[in-house]
């Protein structure tokens, strides 16, 4: 992958026991257009490489849930369980404009659990 400068593809390696694989830059740089005209509360469940890759100003109003806890320190990090898809701070509850998902599989299931979780975060 040619990460082009990107600091977050050039510093962090994809997992596959996480099913863990970053978008292309290309892909990242037109998720950060559309979330930085969208100007609002945005979530990026499952998605690190698109918040990692947001301006600080946008990331300020942002949040990543994630499974992964390398990323706890940030302040944005909410830890998140697909599993267990809307087990999430109640402050979190109709929270967001704007919310991206990216499921590690592609199955019914998951789609189900990623969906009843995008209902609990959007306003």
């Amino acid at each position: 992958m040619d990460s082009h400068g990107n600091s977050f593809l050039d510093e962090t390696g994809e997992r596959s026991d996480l099913n863990q694989y970053w978008f292309s830059q290309g892909t990242i740089g037109a998720f950060v257009d559309e979330i930085v005209d969208s100007r609002g509360s945005v979530a990026l469940v499952s998605s690190p490489s698109v918040y990692f890759s947001l301006p600080q100003e946008v990331r300020s109003r942002s949040r990543v849930l994630d499974y992964d806890r390398q990323w706890d320190s940030d302040p944005g990090f909410v830890f998140y369980d697909f599993n267990a898809p809307v087990e999430l701070p109640e402050d979190l509850r109709a929270a967001f404009d704007f919310v991206l998902v990216d499921p590690p599989f592609i199955t019914r299931e998951v789609w189900e659990k990623y969906a009843a979780t995008t209902r609990f975060l959007l306003r």
